[in-house]
């Protein structure tokens, strides 16, 4: 990420600061220059952009911890390449945020004022943070389902649901869904209060513009949320299955070659036990 440097420095007074300076800033450009729904607006970017620090901070340490409890070193190095933000997931930030920001100031959303362009720089700000945890999110669910395609001996032989590195993923995929839902409905709410309403009657670009912002608007947070939550959760219940299912033809073989029932019997019930453990991460 663009503020993966900066975000590690960034301590809960000091965001507490800078979104209290970030306000004061906006109530005097607010007064030399009045804009419509004002108020409303600030609090809700403001409030958005407190939330997306809490969420990206938890998101690092989680990374972090799923990185340091990830000993295998072939699926190390994949789940880095994936997580790891390339210039691609930059430059795709960084256009959806001109392309919805240009928009807004096209449909009149936002006033071409001074406190207009604050308005818009700091919605800015939120917008791009979004996308990137957005962005990481994908990461996430492509390094998921392509761990079918991997060896993998480094998990809890005998419960594999209970094995730590795959907890850790599957506990990041249910905190950034918690939030990415919130935030989703936040990013709709501010988007929909502020469309001018006899702005449907125009014509032009900024008709094109405005409709295929909210067919993104749509696609992101509403049509792909249970697409993606789908995924996360069969790729998931794919690798705890791949595992059980590693263990299991380890033990029959095992009890091919045992020569005593002592032996068998025991085989037989381990494989009965990891037969019967949970198909995804606990």
């Amino acid at each position: 990420m663009l503020l993966k440097s900066l975000y590690p420095k960034l301590t809960n007074k000091t965001m507490i600061i800078t979104a209290s300076m970030l306000l004061i800033l906006g109530q005097i450009l607010n007064i030399v220059c009045p804009h419509h729904l004002f108020h409303v607006n600030q609090i809700m970017l403001l409030a958005m952009l407190l939330l997306e620090f809490m969420v990206i901070k938890h998101i690092q340490a989680g990374t972090e911890e799923l990185k340091q409890s990830i000993k295998e070193s072939s699926v190390f190095h994949f789940f880095t390449s994936r997580i790891d933000c390339s210039l691609t997931s930059e430059i795709i930030s960084f256009a959806l945020v001109a392309f919805f920001i240009t928009t807004m100031f096209a449909v009149g959303c936002l006033e071409p004022t001074i406190t207009g362009i604050y308005g818009g720089a700091l919605g800015a700000v939120v917008f791009y943070i979004g996308i990137q945890a957005y962005i990481h999110y994908l990461s996430l669910l492509q390094f998921s389902s392509n761990l079918k395609n991997i060896e993998i001996n480094d998990y809890s032989f005998y419960y594999p649901a209970l094995t730590k590195w795959m907890r850790e993923l599957s506990k990041e995929f249910k905190f950034i869904e918690k939030w990415f839902i919130t935030l989703g409905l936040m990013y709709i709410t501010i988007y929909a209060i502020n469309i001018p309403q006899d702005f449907i009657a125009t014509a032009g670009l900024p008709l094109n513009m405005f409709l295929a912002s909210w067919a993104g608007i749509f696609i992101l947070f509403i049509f792909a949320v249970p697409f993606l939550f789908s995924i996360r959760k069969d790729s998931l219940k794919t690798l705890v299955c791949k595992c059980k299912e590693n263990s299991l033809n380890h033990l029959e073989r095992k009890l091919a070659t045992v020569p005593n029932s002592t032996e068998q019997d025991r085989y037989a019930f381990l494989i009965k036990s990891v037969s019967g453990t949970e198909n995804y991460p606990l």
